[in-house]
């Protein structure tokens, strides 16, 4: 009995560690990548908010320029990174991205990622 309600602990805490990320509502056909998966793990050091987000886009049937920027949203301050990366047709690009900018005192930062990608003739 008791080490099921430790399970069930948790995993109600791994549910609410992962918070999802905001799905797209547009038309995914025309899109020369077949999906992009993200997560965003968050640790505290003292009074620092450390985010690292990482990114997997998997390419369709052609060759592809992927630019990936992501941007953290916190008070009065945006922390901003991006790529711009050649992916070959049916291949992955993978990678994480690291902001260590922000401070626990003014909360959580809220993330946007912008995907743009290209074909490549």
């Amino acid at each position: 009995m008791r080490k099921g309600w430790i399970a069930c602990l948790m995993l109600c805490g791994l549910w609410t560690a992962c918070e999802s990320m905001p799905q797209s509502e547009a038309d995914d056909s025309a899109m020369p990548y077949q999906g992009l998966s993200t997560v965003m793990d968050t640790m505290e050091l003292g009074a620092t908010r450390v985010y690292a987000l990482s990114y997997h886009v998997l390419a369709k049937d052609q060759d592809a320029e992927v630019f990936l920027k992501v941007s953290l949203a916190q008070e009065n301050q945006t922390h901003a990174d991006s790529i711009f990366e050649f992916v070959p047709a049916g291949q992955v690009l993978q990678g994480q991205m690291i902001f260590g900018q922000a401070y626990v005192h003014q909360g959580k930062a809220k993330p946007t990622i912008t995907i743009q990608t290209t074909i490549v003739q």
